[in-house]
C-alpha cells in the first residue's frame, strides 16, 4: 500500500516534468521568440542577442535544447543569499513559460524578487502601445519615422493624466560623431542595440514639442496575463543587447520581435522584408482584426497650429497676426468663442516658437526668462475668460493616419519616346514615398526615397537592357510658409546616372541641391529655389560640371492623382553648353493603394526631350 501511495505522490509530482522533457517546447514558437533565435543557413538556430549574459548554458546562444535543460536546472536551483541574483529573478518571462508547460513545479514563483517586485510596481502596467512617431525629414535618423512602445499605467489612468506613462524604446548606442563612421557602423551593425525604458513625457516633449512630430498611438489587443508576461520579459532585457542595423534589424524590426516572444501567434516578423521602414511596423499590425484594439493621436504643436489657423475666418486671422507681431495687448482679448480661440492659439504658438529654449536650457537663460514671463501673462489673461472656445475636428488628420498610407517598396515600369527613338525603362525603389504618390500616411509634398536603380532597354535603337541610374538618396522637404513659421525648403539627390548630353554612357556620380521657399498648403504649393547641379562625367572633355540658376515648379497632390511641373534656367561651366532650359511634367492617376498610372515630358535644352507613359506598382 506505502508502495503505491508513493508511486502515486511521484507521478503527481514528476508526471507534468517528464511530460514535459519529450515535448520539444524548445522549438515551439514562443520559446524560439523568446530567445531570438532565427534559423541558419544550414538548419541549425542563432539567436540575435549578443549578450552572454542572456544565456544560462554555454552553448545557448546556439543550441535552444541546451539553454532550455539549462533554463530549468538553474531556475529550480536552490536559494542563495541574494535572491534578486538568482536566475529564476533575472529571467522571470522564462519562468512563466517554463509553468505555462508545466517544466518546473508551480510552488515556483516571484514574490521574493525584490528588484523585480518593485520594477512591476513601478510600472504598474495596464496596457500597451505601439506608438509611431511621424517623419521629420530635417533629421535623417528620423527621416523614415520612429517606433517605440508606450506602457499605460494604471496609476496614468486614475489621474487621467498619460504623461505618467514610460516609454520602451530600441535604438542604437551611438560612440561617434564621424557621419562617416556613423553610416558605416549604422550599415554593418557596429552599433550595439539596446532597449531603453523612459519616462513617455521625454518623448513627447522630444518629437511633439522639439520636432513637430505628430504622435500615433495603436493599443495592442493584449489580455491580463499577456500584460503581465510583456512586463517580465521588458525586465529580461536588461541584460540583452544586439547589432543594430539602420536598413533592416533597427527599432521597427526589435519592437515587433519582442511583440512577437509575448504573441508568437501575430508572426509579425513574417510581415517584413529586408529593409524595415518604422512604417512597415505599423502596416504588420494590420494583418488581421485582432491585434490592434484601439488607435488614438497626439497632435504635435505644428499640426494644432495649422489646423486651427485653417479654421480661423478673417477676422480671428487678422487678430493673430496682430498677437504675435505686439500689435495688440492680451488685456483686450474678448470674453468669447471667438477671441479666446485664437489666445489658445497664441498660446500654442508661443510654446512652438520657444521649444528648444524651454527644453536645452538652464531658468537663467534670457530667453527663457522672457519665455516664462511671456507664459504666466497669456496664462493669467486665459484665467480671467469663461467661454467656451471653439472646438475644431481632426477628423481630416485621423482620414490620413499612417497605417492608411501605400506600401514602402516600388516597381514602375514605362514606356518611353526621346530623342533617339523609343525604348523601355524599368524601375525600383527600395523605400519609401515621393510627392506624387498617394499622400495619405506620409508628410505632405515630401519625398523620401533610399536606393533605388533603372534599367532601360533599347535606348539608343540598341537593342541592350543597361542599368542607367543607381539613386542613392532623394530626400525632398517642401514646407510651405506659414504666417507662424517662415519655413525654408529644400531638395538634395546624390547617386549616379548617364548624362544624355554626353555619347558614352558611363554612369556619372552627381549632387543636386535646390533652396528656397514655397507657399500653399497640404495640396498644392508653387516655389522658387535656388537649384545647382553637381556631376563628374567620365571619359569627356569636361570632368567636372557645375550648373546653377533658378527653379520655378509647382506640385498637386490628392489621393486620386498628382501632378509635378517645374522650369529651370541654369548657367554651366563650359562653354558648349553654358546656358541650358529644362523643363519636367509628371501627372499620375493612383488606381489604388498598390498601382498609379503615369504620364510624363522632359525637355532638355534643345538637344533632348522625351515623353513616357507607365505603371508604379507598390510592394
Amino acid at each position: 500500500m506505502l508502495k503505491q501511495v508513493i508511486i502515486i505522490i511521484s507521478l503527481l509530482i514528476l508526471g507534468p516534468y517528464t511530460y514535459g522533457q519529450q515535448s520539444n517546447i524548445e522549438f515551439s514558437s514562443q520559446f524560439l521568440s523568446l530567445m531570438r533565435y532565427q534559423k541558419t543557413l544550414f538548419g541549425g538556430y542563432q539567436s540575435a542577442v549578443k549578450s552572454k549574459k542572456y544565456f544560462l548554458a554555454k552553448d545557448g546562444m546556439t543550441n535552444p535544447t541546451s539553454e532550455l535543460n539549462a533554463s530549468i536546472k538553474e531556475i529550480t536551483s536552490a536559494p542563495i543569499k541574494d535572491m534578486n541574483k538568482h536566475p529564476k529573478c533575472l529571467f522571470p518571462a522564462r519562468v512563466k513559460f517554463l509553468k505555462k508547460y508545466k517544466k518546473i513545479p508551480s510552488s515556483i514563483n516571484l514574490k521574493d524578487c525584490e528588484v523585480y517586485q518593485a520594477f512591476v510596481k513601478k510600472l504598474s502596467v495596464d496596457s500597451v502601445s505601439l506608438i509611431f512617431s511621424s517623419y521629420f525629414i530635417e533629421k535623417p535618423a528620423s527621416t523614415f519615422g520612429h517606433t517605440f512602445l508606450r506602457l499605460r499605467s494604471k496609476t496614468s489612468i486614475k489621474q487621467n493624466n498619460d504623461l505618467l506613462d514610460y516609454g520602451v524604446d530600441f535604438s542604437a548606442q551611438v560612440d561617434t560623431v564621424n557621419p562617416i563612421v556613423y553610416g558605416y557602423k549604422g550599415i554593418t551593425g557596429g552599433f550595439k542595440g539596446e532597449f531603453t525604458l523612459m519616462p513617455y513625457y521625454v518623448k513627447v516633449k522630444e518629437y511633439n514639442d522639439m520636432e513637430s512630430r505628430d504622435l500615433w498611438d495603436y493599443e495592442l489587443n493584449l489580455s491580463d496575463n499577456e500584460v503581465d508576461y510583456f512586463q517580465a520579459h521588458l525586465y529580461e532585457m536588461n541584460r540583452a543587447y544586439f547589432d543594430y542595423y539602420y536598413l533592416s534589424e533597427n527599432c521597427s524590426y526589435h519592437i515587433l520581435a519582442f511583440l512577437d516572444a509575448i504573441k508568437p501567434e501575430w508572426k509579425l516578423l513574417e510581415e517584413l522584408g529586408i529593409a524595415v521602414p518604422p512604417v512597415d511596423t505599423v502596416y504588420a499590425l494590420y494583418k488581421n482584426d485582432e491585434i490592434i484594439r484601439n488607435v488614438k493621436f497626439r497632435p504635435a504643436s505644428y499640426t494644432k497650429i495649422n489646423l486651427n489657423i485653417k479654421n480661423m475666418d478673417k477676422y480671428q486671422s487678422s487678430l493673430f497676426q496682430n498677437l504675435i507681431n505686439k500689435r495688440y495687448q492680451l488685456s483686450e482679448i474678448k470674453n468669447n468663442e471667438s477671441d479666446i480661440f485664437v489666445l489658445d492659439t497664441y498660446n500654442l504658438y508661443v510654446d512652438f516658437e520657444n521649444a528648444e529654449v524651454d527644453t536645452t536650457t538652464t531658468l537663467a537663460n534670457k530667453e527663457k526668462l522672457e519665455y516664462r514671463k511671456q507664459k504666466f501673462q497669456i496664462n493669467k489673461a486665459r484665467s480671467k475668460l469663461t467661454a467656451r472656445p471653439k472646438q475644431i475636428s481632426y477628423q481630416e488628420v485621423y482620414d490620413k493616419a499612417p497605417h492608411k498610407g501605400h506600401l514602402t517598396g516600388r516597381f514602375d515600369i514605362r514606356n518611353n519616346v526621346d530623342t533617339n527613338g523609343d525604348y523601355l525603362q524599368i524601375g525600383w525603389r527600395g523605400a519609401l514615398h515621393d510627392k506624387l504618390d498617394t499622400p495619405n500616411g506620409f508628410l505632405p509634398m515630401s519625398t523620401t526615397e533610399l536606393f533605388s536603380l533603372e534599367f532601360t532597354y533599347n535606348k539608343y535603337q540598341d537593342q541592350q537592357f543597361r542599368l542607367s541610374e543607381v539613386r542613392l538618396a532623394n530626400i525632398e522637404a517642401y514646407r510651405p510658409v506659414r504666417s507662424f513659421a517662415n519655413n525654408i525648403s529644400f531638395q538634395l539627390e546624390v547617386g549616379y546616372k548617364e548624362r544624355e548630353m554626353f555619347s558614352n554612357r558611363n554612369l556619372s556620380p552627381y549632387l543636386d541641391l535646390n533652396i528656397g521657399q514655397v507657399y500653399g498648403n497640404d495640396s498644392f504649393i508653387f516655389g522658387l529655389l535656388a537649384a545647382t547641379q553637381n556631376a563628374y562625367i567620365y571619359n569627356s572633355n569636361l570632368d567636372y560640371m557645375l550648373s546653377y540658376g533658378p527653379k520655378l515648379f509647382f506640385v498637386y497632390s490628392h489621393d486620386k492623382y498628382s501632378i509635378h511641373s517645374s522650369y529651370q534656367y541654369l548657367f554651366r561651366n563650359q562653354s558648349k553648353f553654358n546656358k541650358t532650359q529644362e523643363v519636367e511634367f509628371e501627372s499620375r492617376y493612383h488606381l489604388n493603394k498598390k498601382m498609379s498610372f503615369k504620364i510624363g515630358y522632359e525637355y532638355l535644352d534643345k538637344f533632348y526631350q522625351q515623353g513616357y507613359a507607365g505603371l508604379n506598382l507598390f510592394y
